[in-house]
């Protein structure tokens, strides 16, 4: 409540509904004061007329707020139960990473040249090109970062130098890939 002196009570519930109270020692003397309904967050939400309210008279809110509003105090007021809307998260399915779409486009794209037909290493069809990765273990499921594939085309022990930054989309669809346990579907 703010009193007509600028200074501010607050009231808690007291027995029932729209019963207050305030151990507020300003309220030894009478006062007008604005009733406010203040949210959680400190806003006023709701308030009666300037200084309508006295503190000698008016300190059980429902003498005058009933249901059929008596002194001209419209409603009965009662303590809300909080409307708690639960947090719904939603539910997102990974993509699961295919070797032949999202993998073997990417060697197509950035390794091919180097890793046609020829060396440790070819890129020719999907099903070939996975077991040529398998046979020099190139896939390390349990820690993809250290996949052979990964650190090579970060410039690990690779001829061609660095193909791939950790944060280039190639190396992260790769990665991704094998976190997922590198299938080759």
């Amino acid at each position: 409540a703010l009193l007509d002196t600028n200074l501010s009570i607050n009231y808690i519930s007291g027995r029932g509904y729209g019963n207050s109270r305030s151990q507020d020692t300003a309220l030894s003397s009478s006062y007008n004061f604005t009733a406010q309904v203040v949210n959680s967050s400190g806003v006023v939400v709701n308030s009666s007329a300037t200084n309508s309210h006295s503190t000698a008279s008016k300190l059980d809110c429902n003498v005058c707020h009933t249901a059929a509003g008596a002194n001209g105090a419209p409603g009965r007021i009662h303590i809300a139960t909080p409307v708690v809307t639960p947090v719904v998260t939603p539910v997102v399915t990974p993509t699961v990473l295919s070797f032949a779409t999202n993998v073997m486009p990417v060697l197509e794209t950035d390794c091919k040249n180097c890793h046609g037909n020829n060396g440790n290493f070819t890129i020719t069809t999907a099903t070939a090109t996975y077991a040529n990765i398998a046979s020099f273990n190139g896939i390390d499921t349990a820690n993809p970062t250290n996949s052979r594939l990964l650190t090579k085309a970060n410039g690990v022990g690779h001829g061609g130098g660095l193909r791939w930054n950790t944060t280039d989309a190639s190396y992260i669809t790769v990665k991704d890939w094998i976190t997922q346990g590198a299938l080759n579907n």
